[in-house]
């Protein structure tokens, strides 16, 4: 079995499609939203709300549409055809508390590459541990952790922090 066809990495994909679900929506409420307001509002500002209608409509025409949808996001092909860039990841747990009421406890995993670039994967709490020892696996060179002395020196030179640099790609 390929390391990209291990369940954890199918969390990663879930999550990522998560993103691009949550996207949509807000598109589509958007456009809704203004389309309704449009109904009730005097003509100058109908313009403006069926503009911005018109917008969230495009923007889901697009979304849809998008060579850069959830299965080939920018993360998922970078750890799946480079991993050996993977150069820092560190993980932050919290907690959603709307009007202070605990919702739920999620995780947001931080990747670094060596080109100075970082993406980030919103997890639940249930699958986080998962996901990160998938990662430390494709990638044992990178640097696992988060400090301020970490965080400078991936603002430096994101190569560093690879434990064999000469194996690096930039």
């Amino acid at each position: 079995m390929k390391w990209y066809e291990h369940p954890s990495w199918r969390i990663i994909e879930a999550s990522q499609r998560r993103e691009w679900q949550l996207a949509y929506q807000w598109l589509v409420g958007g456009s809704i939203v203004a389309a309704l307001f449009s109904l009730v509002v005097a003509w100058p500002y109908k313009i403006g709300l069926i503009a911005l209608a018109g917008i969230g409509l495009l923007g889901m025409i697009r979304l849809s549409m998008s060579k850069n949808s959830w299965f080939q996001s920018s993360l998922l092909n970078r750890l799946r055809h480079h991993p050996d860039t993977v150069c820092w990841l560190y993980a932050l747990r919290f907690q959603q508390m709307p009007l202070g009421f605990f919702l739920s406890e999620r995780c947001r995993i931080v990747i670094g590459f060596s080109d100075g670039k970082k993406e980030d994967l919103y997890l639940l709490k249930t699958e986080y541990r998962a996901v990160m020892l998938l990662l430390q696996r494709i990638s044992p060179h990178a640097r696992v952790g988060w400090s301020d002395e970490i965080q400078q020196e991936f603002e430096k030179d994101p190569v560093s922090l690879l434990k064999n640099q000469g194996k690096a790609a930039r």
